[in-house]
């Protein structure tokens, strides 16, 4: 394999360096999903052929609208689109990092890498570029995605990325770069609990810190250095935040909901269920997350078991305005519910391949075929891009660390 010539790239790791094919003799991709035991998920765990063919239209339309340096342009996607056939869905111009991070998370999750993929090597040059885009954006100390709002949110996703890109190919400058975004993230966790928006704010809340236990998760499968403190912290705030009557963990109140967006008026509240009963089923999640991956036992864990009878009865349904509508809510809930397996499993899996695959744009769509619409509490910071790997990643949680 012969990399592009023409895409150099100066990196904070080594000024001018370039990716070399000497330096590409890691382990093969199915060597490192065989080390994570994802081979002995697939096929056993939701996968059917609907879906991997859901998965592998939204992958397709990533990679359509991949600039040519490796960026996965937030608000200005549609550029690669004819002008005849250009749709909304613009994002957050801000959280090209982050965005860019969740996209490539898609791909690796699916097995593709520098070297290949599973089946094919369809999206080697995707990925490539992608990894690229992401060590030039890594500042001097370590920190990934700049100043913005949702600094630690951008930095703990793109550093998962990286992670499990040295993962799957263990490339010396992808190392060097992903340690050195690990050390920034622990830097900047709040000392004895977990994260929130902004490093050194003094503050916590349950989504970023989930965030950022499972870029140390990844980190810690790939061999990389991690700070063990940190999921002791995590675990502490997760305590905190739990309701121990209901398992239900909040997002920043004992068993409260997730906090909404004040500028979204059709997201006026939690999820809403049949007879009026409110749950707060994304943080739920996220803390059962946190806690697997923390080192928690789920079969001898009473909060988790809690919080699995919490989450276990969420279905998510794509109805518009709705607030069970939630792309985020719905990665963490098959994330946890992906490792609790059995029947609540199932049923989740089933409701999630209903909503999912009748709601993607089909091939014949045009420019839009494979991406999902913007919708949900989050659509005007994610657009159209975020959502489509979001929802691509939950579809193909069977395949995550």
């Amino acid at each position: 394999m012969r990399w592009i010539g023409a895409l150099l790239l100066v990196t904070a790791v080594a000024a001018g360096d370039e990716f070399d094919d000497a330096a590409l003799d890691g382990p093969d991709p199915a060597t490192w999903i065989v080390r994570r035991g994802m081979d002995r998920l697939d096929g056993k765990d939701g996968a059917t052929p609907r879906s991997r063919h859901a998965v592998g239209l939204a992958l397709q339309w990533l990679a359509a609208h991949q600039d040519a340096y490796g960026r996965f342009d937030c608000d200005g996607f549609m550029k690669h689109d004819p002008e005849d056939d250009r749709w909304g869905g613009a994002g957050d111009a801000a959280y090209d990092v982050g965005v860019t991070g969740l996209a490539l998370l898609a791909f690796l999750g699916n097995g593709h890498s520098f070297r290949g993929s599973e089946a094919d090597d369809v999206h080697v040059k995707t990925v490539e570029k992608a990894v690229r885009f992401l060590l030039r954006a890594q500042a001097k100390d370590g920190r990934l995605g700049g100043d913005g709002r949702a600094a630690v949110y951008e930095h703990a996703i793109a550093e998962a990325a990286l992670a499990e890109a040295y993962g799957a190919v263990r490339h010396p400058h992808v190392r060097a770069a992903a340690q050195r975004a690990l050390d920034a993230l622990a830097a900047a966790r709040d000392p004895g609990r977990g994260w929130r928006y902004a490093a050194g704010s003094g503050e916590c809340d349950t989504s970023v810190t989930a965030w950022c236990v499972h870029a140390l998760h990844v980190g810690r499968l790939s061999g990389l250095t991690v700070d063990e403190e940190a999921f002791a912290g995590a675990l502490a705030w997760v305590e905190l935040m739990t309701d121990p009557g209901t398992g239900r963990t909040g997002y920043n109140t004992v068993g409260g909901p997730s906090w909404w967006h004040p500028e979204t008026g059709d997201r006026g509240g939690p999820w809403s269920w049949p007879g009026g009963e409110e749950r707060f089923e994304a943080m739920a999640a996220a803390g059962y997350c946190i806690r697997l991956f923390a080192g928690e036992d789920p079969r001898r864990s009473k909060p988790m078991k809690a919080a699995a009878k919490v989450f276990a009865e969420a279905r998510p349904a794509w109805r518009p305005g709705d607030a069970v509508l939630d792309p985020y809510a719905w990665f963490w809930t098959s994330t946890a519910l992906r490792r609790q397996g059995g029947t609540p499993w199932r049923k989740w899996n089933d409701a999630l391949h209903e909503a999912l695959i009748a709601s993607q744009h089909p091939r014949g769509s045009g420019s839009r075929t494979g991406s999902w619409e913007p919708v949900g509490p989050w659509a005007r910071e994610c657009g159209r891009l975020g959502t489509t790997a979001l929802l691509a990643l939950s579809l193909a949680t069977w395949r995550l660390p």
